[in-house]
């Protein structure tokens, strides 16, 4: 149990180092503009949308109703039509922001990633020398003429300081690619069952409420060790074990994020995950923390050395396709 606690408070540890992340941004003018995007759309137009109805709107429908035989009945009908509208008007522009907000925000932190990687790698280059001159397109070049070079294949050198060797084709990338949106959406599907049985059997909101944030905890760590999975060409279910092995760093390192993210949920909605998701990317790999590597062995709680938390989900994703596959087969015979 110690094992464990210290692992996780190393996870909480590591996401508090927000000062590099911050650096970091401020080193590169892609990343201060994928940066100022994402805090347009959702720290302003997001978010100022959901304060400015809650702030206005929100607290009306408190006030008292006019009562019928005080000649105000047109004024109340009036008033309640027009609260109508505009909770309509703004469900509707909340959607669409939303979606905007969710489409272009993915893009964004695609882009801030893959910029932090090659800031990282040649940060690497520079003061520990782990990316070998000797490769054919380093030739004849100092380390600092490398490190001014853009990488052109963070994958072979990201494999090499993680020690894999692994080799995916297109196909390969694209089915994994499926199995694991369909596998992280049942996951989540699975926590609001689980939270909704956590209510039913009444064991307290304090209780459902940590079940909630560590399940959470899990998914957004996961989130940004995806970012590191896919740069190393490692298939999904591998990564599973990797991660699953890293359970208690890992849920100790989305802990406050998630802690932020359920105290203001009925505030301000998603506006919240969507501003600060990418300066949790941006810590997720500060070196001195979690860094580049996908898997450390010091990160593993020997006590209890892996649970099935993400797993979980991939046994009804198997199903299904058992079941998919027999229903194509007896339409196809």
């Amino acid at each position: 149990m110690a094992d464990i606690l210290h692992q996780f408070l190393s996870g909480v540890k590591d996401s508090l180092k927000f000062s590099q992340g911050f650096y970091d941004v401020l080193s590169s003018l892609e990343l201060m503009k994928r940066t100022a995007q994402i805090t347009l759309i959702n720290g302003l137009i997001y978010f100022g949308s959901v304060f400015l109805y809650n702030t206005f709107m929100g607290g009306k429908s408190n006030e008292p109703t006019p009562t019928v035989g005080e000649g105000n009945e047109v004024l109340g009908l009036i008033q309640s039509l027009l609260r109508l509208f505009f909770g309509l008007a703004y469900q509707g522009w909340i959607f669409i922001i939303y979606i905007m907000a969710l489409t272009l925000t993915t893009f964004w932190v695609q882009d801030i990633f893959d910029e932090l990687i090659q800031i990282k790698l040649k940060r690497a280059l520079a003061n520990e020398n782990v990316i070998s001159s000797s490769q054919s397109d380093n030739k004849g070049l100092s380390q600092s003429q490398i490190a001014k070079k853009p990488i052109k294949n963070p994958t072979k050198f990201l494999q090499k300081m993680q020690g894999l060797e692994v080799k995916t084709s297109a196909k390969e990338k694209s089915i994994d690619l499926i199995q694991r949106t369909s596998i992280i959406t049942i996951y989540m599907i699975m926590t609001s069952l689980i939270m909704t049985v956590c209510k039913l059997m009444l064991i307290g909101p304090f209780l459902a409420g940590i079940v909630e944030v560590f399940l959470y905890s899990i998914l957004h760590s996961y989130y940004c060790f995806e970012y590191k999975i896919t740069v190393l060409d490692v298939d999904f279910l591998s990564s599973l074990v990797y991660f699953e092995a890293q359970w208690a760093y890992m849920s100790g390192f989305g802990f406050l994020f998630t802690m932020l993210l359920y105290l203001f949920k009925q505030q301000v909605g998603s506006s919240l995950f969507f501003l600060f998701f990418p300066l949790m990317v941006a810590v997720s790999l500060e070196e001195s923390g979690q860094g580049l590597l996908a898997y450390k062995e010091e990160r593993v709680a020997q006590s209890v050395s892996s649970i099935p938390v993400l797993t979980m989900a991939y046994y009804p994703h198997r199903w299904l396709l058992r079941k998919i596959n027999a229903y194509v087969t007896k339409h196809d015979e």
